[in-house]
């Protein structure tokens, strides 16, 4: 988090988490994360594969994702910032966002079906140790009260999402954003793409009780290859069927053996041993692609396989 949210040294960083060197922290980063810290840093995607999700004691569910695709969207708005330590951004978030809601809507007589809330975090350009937090407040243009100055244009693009729904207390919002990056994202391997998160609040209807809190769903910005379908994959006697599209493997982790059907429309291919993962839906395009890379997958393994054998007995490879 430090990484992408500060622009902290990567030398303060590897000393606060005790590492004895630049070096030892590099190699343990890379081992996990397959890149250097430096580029982690810079990418712009937020790829969440090696992030160790914490140890939970409570038994209560996780959020799950629905994968969806939104449309581009054209709201009126307004933007706020503040700027805070990493340490500061759970309280000072939930506060800061409902005084920016009594600011814009504070006039309001009725509000909105709708409420959008646009967060984008970015590194501090006056202190290293903090961040810079934008905040925009903004509905649809449709639904503009007629007391309340609308703001800017405010453009939201369209494409995949992994949307989260979150139903209680308005304090409890902050720990369920962590939930989302913390465990969530790692846990199914999602690559978040760049841009700002998405709250989007639904108030009740006037007149309506509110004791449950309030209902919001959380839409994170996924890139095309994230987005999980399901496939036959035989492994242990459990088979799931579907579609496959794309081939996603990481360096950093030894995937398990398998034996993986590939359908789509009405070809099939078996290959052993494959590493797949499943992205959006399987077209012929698609099909053709992950076909070869799985036959390419296979038979560069026969041949190291080879290579391997004439070695230990003795023989250079031809």
């Amino acid at each position: 988090m430090a990484l992408r949210l500060t622009s902290r040294p990567i030398l303060d960083i590897v000393l606060q988490y005790r590492f004895d060197s630049q070096q030892t922290f590099t190699r343990a980063f890379k081992k996990q994360f397959a890149q250097t810290p430096a580029l982690y840093r810079r990418k712009e995607e937020w790829d969440s594969t090696g992030i160790r999700p914490p140890i939970r004691l409570d038994q209560s569910a996780l959020p799950q994702a629905e994968f969806i695709r939104l449309p581009a969207m054209e709201l009126i708005g307004v933007t706020q910032s503040y700027t805070c330590t990493l340490e500061q951004l759970s309280s000072f978030r939930t506060e800061l966002s409902i005084h920016f809601w009594r600011q814009y809507l504070g006039e309001a007589k009725c509000l909105p079906p709708t409420l959008y809330g646009l967060n984008h975090t970015r590194p501090s350009l006056e202190k290293e140790d903090e961040q810079e937090v934008l905040y925009t407040t903004a509905i649809e243009p449709q639904h503009m009260p007629e007391n309340v100055h609308g703001g800017e244009p405010v453009h939201l693009d369209g494409g995949e999402y992994a949307r989260f729904i979150y139903q209680g207390p308005p304090h409890d919002l902050q720990d369920f954003i962590l939930s989302l990056y913390g465990t969530c994202l790692p846990s199914q391997s999602l690559v978040r793409r760049k841009g700002c998160d998405i709250e989007r609040f639904f108030p009740p209807p006037p007149g309506a009780q509110t004791g449950r809190g309030i209902a919001a769903h959380y839409p994170l910005r996924i890139s095309d290859s994230s987005a999980p379908l399901t496939l036959q994959l035989i492994q242990g006697g459990h088979i799931q069927m579907g579609n496959i599209a794309r081939r996603f493997h990481h360096p950093a982790r030894r995937q398990p053996r398998a034996l993986l059907v590939i359908h789509a429309g009405e070809g099939a291919v078996t290959q052993p041993e494959s590493t797949l993962s499943v992205g959006r839906q399987a077209q012929d395009g698609a099909y053709q692609t992950a076909k070869r890379h799985a036959v390419a997958d296979q038979q560069r393994r026969t041949a190291r396989r080879q290579r391997q054998a004439v070695v230990k007995g003795g023989m250079e490879p031809v």
